[in-house]
């Protein structure tokens, strides 16, 4: 399934203003962030823009791995699942695709999708310092969105697997 799946480099992503558009849901959680990822890679594939395009499906299709906690040795899977196919899961990574997630780990400033690529790294590769990475931040990010008026908890509920 990798043979026919290319992945855009870091430096292909930081070409553009991903995080702009991850940021734009008042409340981050996985499914909006994808949302506004692929509306955007859509946007670009109108537009001709390959690169474009390549660089916000990737990123959305790593917003957009579903959780599944009952799986405790892969417990964030294809977002869509049917008779004839799937979307994307970790094994579709290939190597030259977990190396760009793991820059992606020091270059976003975004908690949940911090969490999100270290979460990845961890299953694909059992790399406990990406484990430790993804736990602060799944902490931070319940934190930035737990402001006294509004409990946090639903969303950490459906977004982070350390509340499992």
């Amino acid at each position: 399934m990798n043979a026919q799946r290319t992945f855009p480099s870091l430096e292909q992503i930081q070409g553009y203003s991903w995080e702009a558009v991850a940021s734009e849901p008042e409340i981050p959680t996985y499914s909006k962030i994808a949302h506004q990822l692929f509306q955007k890679a859509a946007a670009f594939q109108q537009a001709g823009d390959e690169t474009g395009f390549s660089v916000y499906r990737f990123l959305g299709q790593l917003s957009d791995l579903h959780l599944q906690p009952e799986n405790k040795d892969v417990p964030l899977r294809a977002a869509w699942i049917s008779p004839t196919g799937r979307s994307i899961a970790i094994e579709d990574f290939d190597d030259d695709a977990l190396n760009t997630i793991e820059q992606l780990v020091a270059a976003t400033a975004i908690p949940i999708l911090r969490a999100r690529f270290a979460d990845v790294l961890w299953i694909a590769r059992k790399n406990h310092t990406m484990a430790q990475q993804a736990a602060a931040n799944y902490l931070l990010a319940i934190k930035a969105v737990d402001g006294g008026d509004k409990w946090a908890w639903e969303y950490a509920e459906g977004s982070c697997p350390i509340t499992s």
